[in-house]
């Protein structure tokens, strides 16, 4: 148990949390030198100083390909393996934009709809022709059994805290060779970025999303 005056206690973890946000995540770009989404800084700087390391997140979107709820990727394993992996994913990312940037441009706002909707099976006609592909998929299981501890520690934190009836309950779930804390029920992959009307799930979701997020800080102030 930590010793000192509880408040000063708290101030301290809210400075860290804060340093964590400002100082740390806001230096992270994705594959394509985007900043992480505000609407997922909070979650992932308190599961990471939990001590469950994050590798990917998305706070959710109507528009573009992007899926319709929020969530967030998370692996114990970070190491020369998985930096491979990522590596390659994000190779097969930077050559599906290149893809659709020679026949639409670089300013992805100006895109077509139906440039959206053949994105996930461009990125997969890449993937699946690379030669690497097999090596990934390797990586992915032997990841995928040393984050199994890890995982189980933070599922049975939300098991024992939250609660709820919602068709969009959050749980985590395998997803390549991380976990991902996603809503249940949820259309994924090219049904989730091809739906017509995100807004109702959207909505839904992120209530759901930030019933988490007072679980994660209830334990993260609670330490």
């Amino acid at each position: 148990m930590m010793e000192g005056n509880p408040q000063e206690r708290i101030e301290d973890k809210k400075e860290k949390l804060q340093h964590y946000i400002g100082e740390v995540l806001n230096h992270i770009t994705d594959a394509n030198g985007r900043p992480i989404e505000q609407g997922v800084k909070e979650p992932l700087a308190l599961l990471n100083l939990l001590g469950y390391p994050t590798v990917g997140s998305c706070e959710g979107h109507e528009e573009e390909h992007g899926l319709p709820y929020p969530w967030i990727d998370i692996s114990v394993s970070r190491d020369e393996r998985f930096s491979f992996a990522q590596e390659v994913h994000r190779e097969h990312q930077k050559e599906t934009n290149n893809y659709f940037a020679s026949l639409y441009g670089d300013d992805e706002s100006k895109w077509p709809k139906e440039s959206w909707d053949g994105w996930v099976d461009k990125y997969m006609e890449i993937r699946d022709a690379d030669p690497r592909e097999q090596q990934v998929e390797e990586i992915q299981k032997e990841i995928v059994i040393e984050n199994e501890k890890l995982i189980g520690e933070l599922q049975k934190m939300l098991d024992e805290k939250y609660t709820s009836d919602s068709a969009h309950k959050y749980i985590l779930r395998l997803s390549g060779e991380s976990w991902r804390l996603m809503p249940s029920q949820v259309p994924e992959g090219k049904e989730g970025t091809r739906m017509k009307d995100k807004s109702p799930i959207l909505s839904k979701t992120r209530k759901e999303f930030d019933r988490v997020v007072e679980i994660l800080k209830g334990k993260y102030f609670s330490l």
